[in-house]
C-alpha cells in the first residue's frame, strides 16, 4: 500500500478515536455530540443572522442534508434557530446555543488535550497548517 492510503487511514483512524471521546464527554455533559458540536462551533463566527445550508455544508465538509438532519433536533431543543424554507433556510445560533457551545468549548478543549498524544508547539502549528490543505 503506498503512503497516501496509509495516511489517510491513519488520519480516520486518529478521527475515530478522537471522536469516540468526544461524543461521549460532550453528551454526558453538554447533551450534544461532536456532530452538534462541530455545527454550533461553526455558527459562532457567523455574521448577521446565521448562514444557509450550503455554506455550513462547506464550513463542515458535509452534504446539506446531513446538516439538515442535524440542525432539526438542535432547533428542537432550543440551541439554534431558523429563518425561511429548506432551500433559502438561515441558521442562527440561540442564546442557549451560545452558552452550550462555549462550555462545550471548555470541555472539548481539555478532551483533545488529554486525549491526543503531547505534541510540541511546532508540531501542532505543522498539523493546523497541513490539515486544513488536505
Amino acid at each position: 500500500m503506498n503512503n497516501w492510503v496509509e495516511l489517510s487511514l491513519a488520519l480516520h483512524r486518529a478521527h475515530a478515536k478522537l471522536r469516540l471521546v468526544l461524543d461521549e464527554e460532550l453528551g454526558a455533559f453538554h447533551g450534544i455530540d461532536f456532530e452538534d458540536y462541530a455545527l454550533l462551533h461553526a455558527l459562532t463566527d457567523v455574521e448577521g443572522y446565521g448562514a444557509s445550508l450550503p455554506e455550513l455544508a462547506r464550513a463542515l465538509g458535509a452534504t446539506r442534508s446531513s446538516i439538515l438532519r442535524c440542525i432539526r433536533p438542535l432547533e428542537k431543543i432550543g440551541l439554534v434557530d431558523c429563518e425561511g424554507t429548506v432551500a433559502q433556510r438561515r441558521v442562527a445560533l440561540t442564546s442557549a446555543g451560545r452558552r452550550t457551545v462555549k462550555s462545550a468549548d471548555s470541555s472539548a478543549q481539555s478532551i483533545c488535550a488529554s486525549s491526543l498524544p503531547p505534541l510540541s508547539a511546532h508540531e501542532v502549528d505543522t498539523l493546523q497548517n497541513v490539515l486544513p490543505r488536505l
